[in-house]
């Protein structure tokens, strides 16, 4: 009698030791495959990089290179946004100068609210008088 219960825990402990082994492998195994995912979410885009050509002036662009050279290349070329941060040099130094800047002339929040507000009378006004009373939810939101 208690030779069958001895064998009969036995196979469960084993069952138990070879579905624990199972679960650290599956870990394992996902962990590496998120730690992977996530190196690859962050890669930053390629960028041209100024060749130095011994001109003095260009000595301190080309030595401070940074974040600047990928906020330029954030902005649109020949756009307001782009005379903004092209007007400051490239140095470590100016990369907070030109965001405030930016924020300061673009990412007024009053400014915007109005904008959006404008933007949503002028649908609104739109929609009155196409004769329309109801339109969809979606469509609004994708407008706006």
């Amino acid at each position: 009698m208690y030779e069958g219960e001895f064998s009969s825990a036995e196979k469960h402990r084993k069952n138990f030791s070879e579905l624990c082994a199972q679960i650290q492998r599956l870990l394992v195994k996902e962990t590496e495959t998120k730690e992977f995912s996530e190196k690859r979410k962050f890669k930053l885009p390629k960028i041209e990089l100024r060749k130095f050509n011994g001109d003095d002036k260009e000595y301190l662009t080309f030595w401070n290179e940074n974040k600047m050279q990928y906020l330029l290349q954030a902005v649109v070329p020949i756009t307001k946004t782009t005379r903004l941060v092209e007007s400051f040099p490239v140095t470590a130094e100016n990369y907070p100068k030109a965001i405030s800047q930016l924020k300061e002339r673009f990412g007024r929040d009053n400014l915007l609210v109005q904008i959006y507000v404008r933007d949503l009378l002028s649908m609104v006004v739109k929609n009155a008088a196409s004769g329309h009373t109801k339109k969809d939810l979606r469509v609004l939101y994708d407008e706006l």
